[in-house]
C-alpha cells in the first residue's frame, strides 16, 4: 500500500472515530410519550365545550403509529375565538339573574361561575286603585295579572271622567243636585234624583189641591184634601229676565205657567190705558185686556211689560183659577206667594160664556169667585201668561 493509500484510510477511520464519540454523548432512543393509562381531553373536546356546552369525555392516550391528518380539529385561534370576553358593559350582574341560579359572569369584578340574587316574586297580583302603586323590582314568573272588572265599563262611569282609558257615558250624570219628586214629573216619565230612579205620577194637566186645610165635615174638601200637593216656596220660582220696566217672571212648578210678578202691570207701567175707566185701577174692558196683551212684546207698545218675551197672553178661565187658595180671601192667593201689586177684585180671562158670548168669564181673587160678565164692563184688570219652555 502507497503511503498515499494509507493517508486517506486514516483519516476515514478518524471521522467515524468522532462521530461515534458525538452520538455516544446522548440518548440515541425517541423520547417516550405518555403512558398509555393516562386519560385527557382532546383540543376537540375543549372547543366543544365552548362552543355548544357539550360535555366532552377523557379519553386514554395511545401511541400515534403516524402523524396528525390535515384538517382534522380546531386550530388553538378558533379555540380562542370561541371563549368568553370579559364585557364590562353588557355583563350580567348578580341582581340581574334568579337568586339561586348559576351563570357565567362575564363582568372582570365577577368572571367565571356566579350565583343570581335577584328576587323571585312569582306570581304578582295587583289590584287598581285611585293612587300609583310600585311593581316590586325582582322576576314575575308570567302567571301574575292585574286584576280586571266586568263593571268597567262606560254605562258605569260618570260623564266628563275617564277610568282605566274608559270615557264616561254622557248619560251618566251627578244627580245629588236634584231635587224633584213623583209629583213633580209628568207620569210615565222617569228621571233619576239624588242615585235614585222616580217614576212620575204628575198628569199633563194637573189639578192643584184647592189650599183648603179646615174640615167642616166628614168627606168635604178640608177632610179628603185631594188634588196634587204643593208648598208656596218650593211651587213658586222667581227669575229676572229682561232690562226695562217690569223684569221679575214667576214660574209656577204646579202648572208650567209663566206669570208676570207684577200682577197689575197696566196700572204701574200704563195707567192712561185704563182711561175707560176713570178709577185708575188698571181696570179695562174685555176687548181692552185682549189688546193690551196682544201689544207687550219686546219691541211692541207695552214692552215694559214683556220682561224680555213676546209671546204673551190673556190667561184662560181654569190658568186663572190654578192660583186660587181657597184658605185664603182679599187676596186668594197662596201664603207667602211672591207677587205683587195683586188686585183684590176681578181679573179678566181669555174664556167665553157660550150661553152668552158678550160675556167673559173672570176670577175674582177677593174670594176666588169664577163669573161671567159683560165683556164691554170696564171693571176688571189684566195679567198676562205665557207657556213655560
Amino acid at each position: 500500500m502507497s503511503n498515499k493509500h494509507t493517508m486517506i484510510l486514516l483519516s476515514v477511520i478518524a471521522a467515524l472515530a468522532a462521530v461515534a464519540v458525538v452520538v455516544s454523548a446522548g440518548n440515541p432512543d425517541t423520547p417516550p410519550g405518555p403512558p398509555e393509562t393516562t386519560s385527557s381531553y382532546r383540543l376537540e373536546d375543549i372547543y366543544s365545550r365552548l362552543d355548544t356546552g357539550a360535555a366532552g369525555a377523557q379519553i386514554t392516550f395511545t401511541e400515534p403509529i403516524s402523524g396528525p391528518t390535515v384538517g382534522t380539529g380546531h386550530t388553538l385561534d378558533e379555540i380562542m375565538a370561541a371563549a368568553p370576553q370579559v364585557d364590562d358593559t353588557n355583563g350580567a350582574t348578580i341582581t340581574q339573574v334568579l337568586a339561586g341560579t348559576t351563570y357565567w359572569g362575564l363582568r372582570s369584578s365577577a368572571w367565571a361561575t356566579q350565583t343570581g340574587a335577584m328576587a323571585n316574586n312569582g306570581a304578582v297580583t295587583l289590584m287598581p286603585t285611585t293612587t300609583q302603586q310600585t311593581i316590586a323590582a325582582g322576576y314575575h314568573d308570567g302567571s301574575g295579572y292585574v286584576t280586571g272588572d266586568a263593571d268597567l265599563v262606560a254605562g258605569n262611569i260618570r260623564s266628563g271622567v275617564t277610568l282605566f282609558g274608559v270615557n264616561g257615558n254622557p248619560n251618566v250624570v251627578n244627580t245629588s243636585s236634584g231635587d224633584a219628586a213623583a209629583a213633580d214629573i209628568l207620569i210615565g216619565q222617569v228621571a233619576w234624583v239624588d242615585g235614585s230612579e222616580v217614576m212620575g205620577r204628575r198628569f199633563l194637566a194637573p189639578v192643584p189641591k184647592t189650599g183648603q186645610t179646615i174640615s167642616y165635615a166628614t168627606g168635604d174638601d178640608g177632610d179628603l184634601d185631594m188634588g196634587v200637593d204643593w208648598i208656596t216656596s218650593t211651587r213658586f220660582i222667581t227669575g229676572t229676565t229682561g232690562t226695562t220696566g217690569v223684569t221679575v217672571v214667576v214660574t209656577d212648578t204646579l202648572t208650567g205657567l209663566v206669570w208676570l210678578q207684577d200682577a197689575n202691570c197696566i196700572q204701574n207701567q200704563y195707567p192712561s190705558f185704563d182711561s175707560d175707566n176713570t178709577a185708575g185701577d188698571g181696570a179695562v174692558t174685555w176687548q181692552h185686556a185682549l189688546d193690551f196683551t196682544t201689544g207687550i212684546t219686546v219691541t211692541g207698545p207695552y214692552s215694559n211689560c214683556a220682561a224680555g218675551f213676546s209671546d204673551w197672553r190673556l190667561p184662560n178661565v181654569r190658568e186663572l183659577q190654578s192660583l186660587i187658595d181657597y184658605q185664603e180671601q182679599n187676596t186668594a192667593l197662596p201664603d207667602g206667594h211672591p207677587f205683587t201689586n195683586a188686585y183684590s177684585g176681578g181679573y179678566w180671562s181669555g174664556t167665553t160664556n157660550i150661553h152668552t158670548t158678550s160675556s167673559g168669564w173672570y176670577v175674582d181673587l177677593s174670594y176666588g169667585q169664577v163669573r161671567y160678565i159683560s165683556k164691554s164692563t170696564p171693571y176688571y184688570v189684566v195679567w198676562p201668561v205665557r207657556d213655560g219652555q
